[in-house]
């Protein structure tokens, strides 16, 4: 389990960095924040929540992610980044149902993301 050391790093492990590309290629950032969510005791959906708003009209997207250093009691942010691209951003994401709610949801499963970043 994740244990970072000060508030600072525990804020760089739950948050992403979202950059958004448009179709006329104009570019666009915004954040987002990891999410459990519990399907059964055993099994959790590994989540990024965003706006919709940060999704609409994107035709791809890369996010940032922090890497992570130990020194065997605590996790800390290296200062080095992943990069995840994902191509048709906007179909990736499960928009909530009431349109007057600006929120949605990307299964972020590693196998998943993974497998969409190759």
């Amino acid at each position: 389990m994740l244990n970072p050391k000060g508030l600072s790093n525990l804020l760089l492990f739950s948050t992403v960095r979202i950059e958004t590309e448009y179709p006329d290629g104009m570019g666009g950032t915004g954040t987002g924040f990891f999410f459990r969510y519990p399907i059964d005791e055993n099994t959790h959906l590994k989540l990024v929540i965003t706006n919709k708003h940060v999704v609409e009209g994107t035709s791809a997207s890369k996010f940032q992610l922090h890497t992570a250093g130990s020194d065997g009691k605590n996790v800390f942010a290296t200062g080095d980044f992943v990069n995840v691209v994902l191509d048709q951003f906007e179909n990736h994401w499960i928009t909530h149902p009431d349109p007057n709610v600006d929120l949605c949801a990307l299964n972020f499963t590693p196998e998943l993301v993974q497998e969409r970043n190759q």
